[in-house]
C-alpha cells in the first residue's frame, strides 16, 4: 500500500485504539532537547507499531501530519459538539448571538448524527470538503453554508470553529461565525436533544475528548514540524553571522532567528502538557464507552484516495475564499493568531480570509 494510504489507516486505528492512542501521545508528550530527537521518536512509533501484531504501518511523520488534516476534511465526527453561534448582518455588520448549532453521534446506523440549529433539526445535510450546507424545502424552513475549521488559541490548543451563511424562515440572510463550548453542557443546550439523545450524553462527551486528544495529538505534530523549520533556519543564520561578522543585518537576522527557535521550543513544551491533559481525559473513559463513542462516529467508513484527497483540500480552500464566507471566517481568524493549521490569506488585493494551507493540507507525493 502506499505511504499515504497506510497514513491514513494509522490516523484511523488511532481513532479507534485507546491504547494506541494514549501511547502515541505519551511518546509525544516527552520532552525532547531537539525537534529532530521528536521527530525521530515519532517515526520510531510509527514504523514499529504493528495492526494486530501482522505488519508495520509503512508511512512516516509527514504523511501521518497531513494525513490527520484529510480526515478533518471528510470526517464529520471530528466537529461532534455544541457550537455557540454569533450573526452578523451583511449589511450594517450588527453582531447579535444565534441559535446553538449541535453535531451529535446517534448510534444509529441509518442516521449516525443528529445536526440542530436551536430547537430545529437540520435534514438531509451534506458534510463535504469542510463545508456543512442544508438547504431549504416544504419541511425545513432555514438553509445553511457553514465551513469548519480549526484555529490556535493563546494557550497552544486549537478550537474548533466555523464561519459562513444562514438564511433563516424569514428569508433574511445572515453572516455567522461558530466557536465550540468549553466545559461541561449547559442545561439549556441539553434541551437541544431530542430526549433519546440526552441519554448519550456521556458518549457525545466520550467522542468529544477522543476528538480533542486526536487535535492535540495533531497539534504537536504540526508543533515539531515548524520548530524543526526554526532549528534550522537558526543555524543557517547563524552561519551567516559568523561568516560575515561585520555585516549588521546578517548579526540581526541571526539574533531573530535564535528567539524564533526558542519560541518555537517553548511551544512545543506548552503543548506537551495540553496533551498530557487531554490524554488523561481519554483514560478517564470506560473503555466499554469509548468503544461506544467508536462504533457511534464514521471514523472507519472509507476515506478518499490521495487525488481525491489532494481534490477536497483544494475545494476547501476555495470555499473559504468566496465573499461572505471569506469575510466572516476573517472576522473569525481575528480572535487568535493564526498558525498554518489555519492560515488568515485571501486572493492578491483583497482583505485575508481562512484558507486552508496546502503546504501542511496537501499529501506529500509518494517517494
Amino acid at each position: 500500500m502506499s505511504k499515504n494510504s497506510e497514513a491514513l489507516k494509522f490516523n484511523t486505528d488511532l481513532l479507534t485504539n485507546k491504547g494506541m492512542l494514549i501511547s502515541f501521545a505519551t511518546l509525544l508528550a516527552k520532552k525532547y532537547p531537539t525537534p529532530d530527537a521528536m521527530i525521530t521518536a515519532a517515526n520510531g512509533f510509527i514504523q514499529t507499531k504493528s495492526q494486530n501484531g501482522m505488519a508495520d504501518y509503512a508511512t512516516d511523520y509527514d504523511a501521518v501530519l497531513a494525513s490527520q488534516q484529510v480526515m478533518q476534511v471528510y470526517t464529520l465526527m471530528y466537529w461532534n459538539g455544541f457550537y455557540k453561534t454569533t450573526l452578523i448582518d451583511p449589511k450594517t455588520q450588527a453582531k447579535s448571538t444565534g441559535p446553538t448549532l449541535v453535531i451529535a453521534a446517534t448510534l444509529d446506523p441509518d442516521k449516525p448524527y443528529h445536526i440542530g440549529l436551536g430547537r430545529s433539526e437540520i435534514i438531509d445535510p451534506s458534510f463535504k470538503a469542510l463545508t456543512l450546507q442544508w438547504d431549504k424545502s416544504g419541511v425545513q424552513n432555514s438553509a445553511g453554508k457553514l465551513i469548519f475549521n480549526l484555529i490556535p488559541t493563546q494557550t497552544n490548543t486549537t478550537e474548533r470553529v466555523f464561519s459562513g451563511t444562514w438564511t433563516d424562515s424569514d428569508d433574511k440572510k445572515h453572516l455567522v461565525i461558530g466557536t465550540e463550548t468549553s466545559g461541561d453542557v449547559s442545561e439549556k443546550d441539553k434541551k437541544l436533544l431530542p430526549p433519546g439523545l440526552v441519554e448519550l450524553l456521556p458518549l457525545i462527551t466520550a467522542l468529544g475528548s477522543i476528538v480533542a486528544m486526536v487535535g492535540a495529538v495533531a497539534a504537536m505534530l504540526w508543533i515539531g514540524k515548524q520548530w524543526k523549520e526554526k532549528n534550522l533556519d537558526r543555524a543557517e543564520k547563524e552561519r551567516a553571522a559568523r561568516d560575515n561578522p561585520d555585516n549588521q543585518q546578517d548579526q540581526q537576522d541571526a539574533l531573530q532567528a535564535q528567539q524564533d527557535d526558542q519560541d518555537a521550543a517553548a511551544a512545543q513544551a506548552g503543548q506537551a502538557d495540553n496533551v498530557q491533559d487531554a490524554a488523561q481525559q481519554v483514560r478517564d473513559i470506560p473503555d466499554a464507552q469509548f468503544d461506544q463513542a467508536v462504533r457511534a462516529n464514521d471514523a472507519a467508513a472509507p476515506l478518499p484516495d490521495v487525488a481525491d484527497a489532494r481534490a477536497g483540500l483544494r475545494a476547501a480552500a476555495a470555499e473559504q475564499q468566496v465573499g461572505e464566507q471569506r469575510d466572516a471566517a476573517a472576522a473569525l481568524a481575528e480572535q487568535a493568531d493564526p498558525s498554518p493549521v489555519v492560515v488568515r490569506e485571501g486572493p492578491e488585493g483583497e482583505g485575508g480570509g481562512v484558507d486552508v494551507d496546502s503546504s501542511v493540507l496537501a499529501m506529500p507525493e509518494e517517494d
